[in-house]
């Protein structure tokens, strides 16, 4: 079970009364534990009635965050492509950028990646340099 509170700063009035004296503007807090795990920390917000329906919310859903899968570059190639036929590109732009997919397939199988999110900055340099 959760438990928010305002931590009240050094300059507030209400310091003296405690965690449970909720009617100022300092930060908002929770304590508790959810899923098995101890939590402590801010919730960044100021406003009462946000943080008690974010509360509820984390204790509703067991605070899952779903993590959202890794996308292959053939995928995301697929879906590019989708996306230049839904926007009616003309058919010598839709060509070089098959020739764009061919050169990053490329430069991905010869430098192993498999997954988009593996084309960092620094690798999308190595393979505008090539």
């Amino acid at each position: 079970m959760l438990t928010i509170y305002r931590r009240h700063r050094i300059s507030c009035k209400h310091r003296g009364k405690g965690r449970e004296y909720r009617h100022c503007g300092c930060p908002i807090w929770v304590d508790g534990y959810l899923g098995g795990n101890e939590m402590r920390e801010s919730l960044k917000m100021r406003d009462w009635q946000r943080a008690q329906e974010t509360i509820r919310e984390w204790e509703a859903n067991d605070r899952r965050e779903v993590k959202a899968e890794r996308k292959t570059l053939e995928d995301a190639w697929a879906d590019y492509r989708a996306d230049m036929l839904a926007r009616k590109l003309h058919s010598e732009t839709i060509r070089k950028y098959k020739t764009l997919q061919t050169q990053m397939v490329g430069f991905a199988t010869r430098h192993g990646f498999r997954f988009l999110d593996e084309f960092s900055l620094s690798e999308v340099s190595k393979f505008r340099a090539e």
